[in-house]
């Protein structure tokens, strides 16, 4: 058993010795990593790609329609998710909603990051919501003999 990259949650998984699978190809993007994790009473996910942090922050307000946003700062990329709950009810647990197109969010390993997630929330009889977070992360085009400067 090994542990996960997701900061503030203990996360069990198996370790595979062997894999068929040394690669996944979705169009032109190859898979980096994906996985989901449930954490109790919506708080933060914060997940660890070498350097680069992002975090998922969850804010609910009342019953809006679901929206997101981002912050970005150096090394690290804050996705808030207003009211991810929207449509649920008591005791039930809401449809998945999220970007399933995945979205470019920056760089690593001299490759374009993108991002695409989706959230399924339960509410409990004593009201206290859990989340579930789907994610998946991909590489694209190589930055190699881009500039800065766009030349």
């Amino acid at each position: 058993m090994g542990k996960s990259h997701i900061t503030g949650l203990s996360v069990h998984y198996m370790e595979l010795t062997t894999s068929a699978v040394s690669s996944i190809q979705v169009g032109e993007l190859e898979l980096l990593d994906d996985g989901f994790v449930t954490t109790p009473e919506n708080k933060s996910v914060e997940i660890q790609l070498d350097d680069l942090t992002v975090e998922f922050q969850f804010n609910y307000e009342g019953d809006k329609d679901p929206d997101f946003e981002f912050e970005a700062r150096e090394k690290s990329l804050t996705i808030i998710l207003q009211d991810f709950r929207s449509g649920i009810v008591m005791g039930g647990t809401t449809p998945r909603i999220g970007i399933s197109e995945p979205l470019e969010i920056g760089e690593y390993q001299d490759q374009r990051l993108y991002l695409s997630f989706q959230v399924s929330s339960t509410v409990a009889d004593d009201e206290v919501v859990n989340s579930t977070l789907f994610y998946n992360f991909y590489l694209g085009e190589s930055l190699e003999g881009e500039s800065d400067d766009g030349e």
